[in-house]
This record gives structure tokens, sequence and C-alpha cells, in this order.
């Protein structure tokens, strides 16, 4: 396998002329749950909960009153785009897979490449199902093994995008095995791009605190905290923004990865299949 630094060249290269694009593309990708932006979680801790007493006392206030046509339309529509992510999520995955794959091969590449495998839409979402509770029952034996299966499974959206005849627990396993001996490969290309997340997050963390020592989080009111809540989530997504740059440089150089693992799987399968050959045809003479 290649050096990180060779595969973030091979993604920039891929990128090149191309930047636009991908990012209309990542950020569409991250809407669905793909992509490996990090989002912002935790960021503002409170010193003290709210007991019942005072969620009930909120739930009959006048505030409530008028704030509850709001809350509940914005609820709803987070409800119905977190089931939109978890139907549709697969098959953009296997969408943005094929949209990487074609930026790498200096192919044509458009955003709606990722809608293109939604005629494969039950595929994509046993594939992110299964995926998921596989994860799930690794991190619940350790949290170690949980991060290990990660990378072990990461390479199954290309697999599948381009071996459709593949059922997704098969596209799962076959990752499995291309990634045997190469997860600390992938682990050290992802740990490259570190700089540049610091880099992309350090103003959502620095307004954070200025904003947790501003406002006095844990001392307002629940009406005064979903108010604020309303243009400080926005505004930090906003500062944030630099991880839109970020996400298809790193899902570029991962492309780059996943082309150099078929070829070193290749090779080593043909390495294996040698011996055999000869041993077929001594036996023939």
């Amino acid at each position: 396998m290649k050096p990180s630094a060779e595969y973030r060249a091979e993604g920039r290269e891929a990128l090149r002329g191309k930047w636009r694009t991908a990012i209309v593309a990542g950020f569409v990708a991250i809407l669905f749950g793909v992509g490996s932006a990090n989002t912002f979680n935790n960021v503002i801790r409170f010193r003290n909960n709210y007991t019942m007493h005072d969620i009930r006392a909120f739930l009959q206030s006048d505030a409530w009153v008028q704030m509850r046509p709001a809350v509940l339309t914005v609820a709803g529509i987070l409800l119905l785009w977190s089931l939109a992510q978890f139907v549709l999520g697969g098959a953009v995955e296997l969408g943005y897979a094929r949209f990487n794959l074609r930026l790498h091969d200096r192919e044509d590449a458009e955003t709606n490449e990722l809608f293109s495998q939604f005629d494969r839409l039950g595929q994509g979402f046993l594939m992110r199902l299964l995926r998921d509770i596989y994860l799930l029952l690794w991190t619940l034996l350790l949290i170690i093994p949980g991060i290990m299966m990660s990378y072990a499974y990461a390479m199954t959206p290309y697999i599948l995008y381009e071996h459709p005849e593949m059922t997704a627990n098969e596209a799962i396993k076959t990752s499995g095995r291309m990634m045997d001996g190469k997860k600390w490969n992938l682990f050290c290309l992802s740990f490259s791009f570190i700089g540049w997340q610091m880099l992309c997050d350090a103003p959502i963390w620095i307004a954070a605190v200025a904003f947790a020592r501003r406002f006095q989080f844990s001392q307002m009111g629940i009406a005064e905290l979903l108010c604020t809540l309303v243009w400080l989530i926005p505004l930090l997504c906003l500062l944030g923004a630099g991880n839109l740059a970020l996400t298809p440089y790193r899902q570029a150089a991962e492309a780059a990865f996943y082309r150099d693992l078929k070829r070193v799987a290749e090779q080593e399968q043909a390495q294996e299949q040698a011996p055999e050959t000869e041993n077929a045809e001594e036996k023939a003479e």
C-alpha cells in the first residue's frame, strides 16, 4: 500500500477543476448522513439538569403556547428527514461512491451521480442497516474492536457499487477480507487529515466557549434556551463550513485508497492462484 501522502495527492489531482461540484455533492451527501464531515456534538454542556417540575411548568406556560406550533413543525421536519436519511441514505452512499470513483478515474462526475443508484434502494438500505448492526454489536463487545471493524467495513459502498450482483452482506464480508492487514493504512490516512479537521472545527469550539460564557445557558429558563438555540445552532453550523471543503478532499483520498487496495487484493489473489495453476499443469503433463 502507498503512503497516506500519495493518496491525498491523488485526491487533490482528482479534484482539480472539480472542487465546486465536489463541494456541492459533499454537502448533499452530508444531508443524507453520508460522508465523513464531523458534526458538533455536546458543544454546550449544562451544569444542572431541568427537573420534571420545570418542564411541566414550561408546558403549561404562555410561552409554550406561543412556541408550540414552531417547535412541533421543526420537530416534524427533523423526524421526516431522519426517516428519509434512514431509507434513502444507503442509495445515496452508493451514488457518492460512484461519484468519487468517477472523479478518481478522470471521468465526468456530476452531482446527480448521488441519485443514480436509487434503483438499488433496497440494496443500499440493507447495506447501511447490516453494517450499522454489525458495528453496534462489535462496539457493545468492546470500543476498540468497534473502531477496528469500522475501518474493516469502510470499503463496503465502493465494493457494492462496482458489484451489483453481490448482496449487502457479501459486500460487507468482502470489505472485511480486503481490509485484513490494511486497517492500519486506512487509519493513518484518516489521521493525516487531523490538522485540517482541527482547523475546520476551531471556529465552532471557540464560538461555543464564548457563547457559553456569555449567555450562561445553565441558568436560562427553557423558553429562553429554546429561543437562543434557534439562532445559535445555525450560526455554529455556518462557522463549521470548512468541513464542506474537507469532506470531498477526504472522500477523494479514500477513493484513491480503494483503487490501490483493489489492485493489491488482485495481485495477492493472482499470487495465491499461481501455485494451483502450476500444480494443475504438472498433473496434466
